[in-house]
């Protein structure tokens, strides 16, 4: 199956919409640019927000979220 393609934004609103409907998601919690409050062209990457405690629950779903899209520039 082929992966569906999106921008670094489009991606970044995926993980978030996936992210607020795990089971365990809290308030806080949220995927953004980094470094912190930077635009998608000048990100060097993706990270998250929130408690360090919910780590695990970052990977599944970026886990998840790799296996079915692929970022273009």
């Amino acid at each position: 199956m082929a992966k569906q393609v999106f921008s670094r934004v489009q991606y970044l609103q995926i993980l978030n919409e996936a992210l607020r409907h795990h089971p365990r998601w809290e308030a806080g919690m949220e995927f953004v640019f980094f470094p912190i409050g930077s635009r998608a062209r000048d990100a060097k990457l993706i990270t998250c927000t929130g408690p360090t405690s919910c780590y695990g629950i970052y990977a599944q779903v970026e886990h998840v979220a790799s296996h079915l899209c692929e970022v273009v520039e």
